[in-house]
């Protein structure tokens, strides 16, 4: 297993973390990463948090409306940690990504987000590193980033290649591709300079 990292989004002034900070200690997280106040740098510790997601971490929050304050914003900060092959876990919402069922939430949320990126524009993190992993080569028929993500997660878990294939509806060749490209864009995240 991974390392456990705690989040809690931007506070009010005033208002004690206490409580919350230690819940997600009591939960296992040795890091929390801890936004300012509402007026302060915008996500500046969420994007730090997901730079720093490697497979099998988790992210801990006490409820995902810490992630954000708009339904999709919250599942582009789901889909940005999952895509690093880390996972999800809520305490107060009780939803946990390791889980098949926590899993499938999160993707059936992913697909809806997917479908309003598609038709309004780019990502509200700014970040060109999350939509990126969208984009594919003309001429292949299209597969969703977010289902070959779960292909991969799927196939970690010891599914085959050619059922997980059959499963979301794409060839053995396309999964393997998404595999390499997933692994050489950790590769260059890790050797990338801080």
């Amino acid at each position: 297993m991974g390392m456990i990292y705690g989040y809690i989004g931007p506070t009010l002034s005033g208002r004690t973390l206490d409580l919350e900070i230690i819940s997600l200690e009591r939960a296992g997280a040795t890091v929390i990463y801890l936004e300012g106040q509402i007026d302060s740098d915008k996500n500046k510790a969420l994007k730090e948090l997901i730079a720093d997601c490697n497979v099998d971490d988790v992210v801990l929050v006490m409820h995902l409306s810490r992630f954000g304050d708009s339904v999709a914003f919250i599942v582009q900060v789901v889909r940005a940690v999952l895509r690093s092959g880390a996972h999800v876990r809520s305490l107060g919402d009780d939803l946990d990504t390791r889980s098949d069922l926590g899993f499938g939430i999160a993707i059936a949320f992913a697909a809806l987000d997917e479908n309003r990126r598609q038709m309004s524009g780019p990502d509200e993190l700014g970040s060109g590193e999350i939509s990126e992993a969208s984009q594919r080569s003309v001429g292949r028929p299209s597969v969703s980033a977010t289902k070959l993500h779960y292909a991969l997660n799927l196939v970690a878990r010891g599914r085959s290649f050619v059922e997980v294939a059959d499963r979301i509806g794409c060839s053995v060749a396309t999964i393997y591709r998404f595999q390499a490209a997933s692994q050489q864009g950790r590769r260059r995240l890790k050797e990338a300079p801080r």
